[in-house]
């Protein structure tokens, strides 16, 4: 049920991920024949996704809402500080 998502939080997770995947918003676009300027307006929170694409969004960057991903090994955000 995507009605409890708080998506100021979930969106900025989606955007890190699209980037550590090294995808275009237009590649996020052109995979579920979305408009790229409606990609943009939801990662930059200027508009609320419908459920049909939210789960496009979810499938283009590999996010799982249950079980978000780990960080790829060897990223700089999975390398513990010494």
């Amino acid at each position: 049920d995507f009605s409890t998502i708080d998506l100021d939080a979930l969106i900025p997770k989606l955007e890190d991920r699209r980037v550590s995947l090294n995808l275009s918003y237009q590649n996020v676009a052109v995979r579920f024949n979305v408009s790229q300027s409606t990609i943009i307006r939801i990662f930059k929170r200027q508009a609320d996704p419908s459920i049909v694409v939210l789960r496009s969004i979810l499938a283009a960057v590999k996010y799982d809402i249950v079980t978000p991903p780990m960080p790829d090994e060897g990223s700089e955000t999975s390398r513990s500080s010494t």
